[in-house]
């Protein structure tokens, strides 16, 4: 059977946003904290009234990683963020009120 998504791995150095690993939604994010204090960063371009759903996996797969989940504008601006407070994956659904370049941040709250 098919996957749904194509999947995006990481690639080191991303761990600015300069450095952010690019894709192209819909896919599969694959990100991994190496090192204590570790940040992914990806990038994509979103369009005006695109919607996406950005989900973890991390307690699904059993993972003790306490997941925090950003979605910037280019300059900084937030456009969404996880509960750093839930024990649960991360869910967040953004519709985008413009057209640009966004940026995901995924880090360890703990920063293990």
């Amino acid at each position: 059977m098919k996957a749904p998504f194509t999947e995006t791995l990481e690639f080191e150095p991303n761990a600015t946003p300069a450095q952010a690993t690019p894709f192209t939604p819909p896919c599969a994010l694959n990100g991994r904290f190496d090192v204590p204090r570790d940040r992914d960063w990806f990038s994509f371009t979103a369009h005006k009234g695109q919607r996406l759903l950005f989900t973890s996996m991390t307690r699904r797969a059993g993972s003790p990683a306490e997941l925090l989940v950003r979605i910037e504008s280019a300059d900084g601006t937030l456009l969404a963020e996880s509960d750093p407070g839930s024990t649960n994956d991360v869910a967040l659904d953004v519709t985008f009120a413009k057209d640009g370049p966004v940026r995901v941040l995924a880090e360890e709250l703990l920063r293990r």
